[in-house]
């Protein structure tokens, strides 16, 4: 069994790419819940980016349950999207929350992870409101051995 750390390793490297994207340098943390993100978004300008590690799903594959030393997962990861409603559709002439999320679409789809899969797209969605604060979500699913 090796010390590698798989999750971790794919956490980081979300975080790597997301903070690659010239909008968001310094703007990308990680969290464990939307309230947390706008907790630590006091301190930063919006947008701003959460990943949120949401866990591991079995595979269902034609060999579960016959190997006894690697079982097929995948990791699902978020990321939400903090911004204000001046970053909606209808608000202030500037970049767009839909304009945010295809950056973030863009530095991840179909690009290859540390577990040497490729980064899966989910779902992509409006989260949550709460007065001058907006939050999307979009969901990532990456294969991994553990």
């Amino acid at each position: 069994m090796s010390d590698r750390d798989v999750v971790a390793e794919i956490l980081e490297d979300v975080k790597a790419k997301v903070l690659a994207l010239p909008k968001f340098k310094d703007k990308v943390t990680h969290v464990y819940s939307y309230e947390e993100l706008v907790d630590k978004s006091k301190a930063i300008a919006l947008p701003a980016i959460g990943v949120v590690y949401e866990g591991l799903r079995a595979e269902r594959g034609e060999n579960a349950g016959k190997s006894a030393s690697v079982v097929s997962s995948s990791v699902i990861v978020s990321l939400i999207l903090l911004t204000d409603t001046e970053n909606q559709i209808g608000g202030i002439p500037k970049m767009k929350a839909h304009e945010y999320l295809a950056l973030t679409r863009g530095a991840l789809n179909n690009k290859p992870s540390p577990s040497g899969h490729k980064y899966r797209f989910i779902v992509e969605a409006p989260a949550s409101e709460k007065g001058t604060k907006v939050m999307w979500v979009q969901r990532w699913s990456i294969a991994a051995q553990i």
